[in-house]
């Protein structure tokens, strides 16, 4: 028996057809309007119909929508890009989005290289979601098999600082990646991945849970277990709070080309784009370009130091595993001015 997962399906959406250039209208008009000199990305809107049937007499379905806007707003200097993302049409609401984007841009302005070193950075959503990402996907039971997870070995150990906790929610209320069952027809529930910094399971399938001697995550895909809404419980302080306890930082809005030297480790670097500020005494003094961050994701997430009380969710070209996150401010980051 499945039970109803509630907010993934919106006729609005479904019906919204050419309407939709509208909202794209109005989104590059509004970036144009706060400063933006020109705008790039795109909009997409999608609905469908599932239906599973299974050799053991399950046959069930369900409905889904979703529309996403994903915009740049870029300066002659600098650029910002924001997502908003919902799975219906009251939800959607892109406008404030769409001006911070603008804002940002401008506040990045004129940007200067800064020197190699450590650094605490405070991750805003977006580059935090990329994080997330990659800590879901390592905790996938065939990733760990296949030698491509930094997790190998690492059940019920400390992996992330104690201020850190991640859930995958395969039936979350009016979540992008939700739905009542899986590809075996288990059905979808709330994992408990990482609590306070302690990694508590790998996501798996039948086959893979009887292997690693795990009960089923009732994550099952086609092939092999796979995140569906990756959550980051927030923490209490606002993002204003946590910026004026940065001492001497930076700040950094979005990220791209996470790659790995060595999965097992987790070494790895990632280039920060966009707008990325600089700051110091609890203060933004200006922007930074041309940096490049790196080390290895067990001891870059053990350094998390503290989370934003509002998260924001996100899908992304590097983020492509729906995540509900807020922003993290990580210390001792190694920074390279390329």
């Amino acid at each position: 028996k499945y039970r109803e997962v509630r907010g993934i399906y919106d006729p609005e959406i479904k019906n919204l057809g050419l309407k939709s250039i509208s909202i794209l209208r109005d989104a590059i008009d509004l970036a144009n309007q706060k400063g933006a000199n020109r705008t790039g990305g795109t909009l997409s809107h999608d609905y469908g119909t599932t239906r599973l049937i299974t050799s053991a007499d399950v046959d069930e379905s369900y409905d889904y929508t979703n529309i996403v806007l994903s915009l740049r707003a870029l300066t002659n200097e600098s650029s910002a890009h924001k997502v908003c993302v919902a799975t219906n049409l009251k939800e959607f609401k892109y406008r404030p989005k769409i001006i911070q984007a603008a804002e940002e841009a401008k506040l990045g302005s004129y940007p200067e290289r800064i020197k190699s070193g450590r650094y605490d950075i405070i991750f805003q959503p977006m580059a935090f979601a990329n994080l997330v990402n990659e800590v879901g996907r390592a905790t996938i039971a065939e990733s760990v098999e296949t030698g491509s997870s930094f997790y190998l070995n690492k059940l019920n150990k400390q992996v992330t600082s104690e201020k850190f906790s991640l859930f995958d929610v395969g039936n979350l209320a009016r979540g992008i990646g939700s739905r009542p069952f899986d590809s075996e027809g288990r059905p979808t529930k709330a994992t408990e991945l990482i609590s306070s910094g302690i990694l508590k399971t790998y996501l798996n399938n039948s086959s893979s849970a009887k292997r690693f001697n795990l009960q089923p995550t009732a994550n099952a895909g086609i092939l092999y277990a796979h995140p569906s809404n990756l959550v980051v419980p927030i923490g209490r302080k606002s993002d204003e709070k946590l910026l004026s306890e940065l001492d001497d930082g930076l700040v950094v809005t979005n990220s791209w080309y996470h790659r790995y030297q060595n999965y097992i480790t987790g070494s790895f670097s990632v280039l920060p784009r966009d707008a990325i500020f600089v700051v110091k005494d609890g203060k933004t003094i200006g922007s930074a370009k041309n940096i490049r961050i790196s080390g290895d994701m067990i001891n870059l997430m053990k350094n998390i130091d503290d989370l934003s009380n509002k998260k924001e969710k996100i899908v992304n070209w590097e983020s492509d595993i729906p995540s509900e996150v807020p922003s993290g401010r990580i210390n001792n980051v190694k920074v390279t001015s390329v």
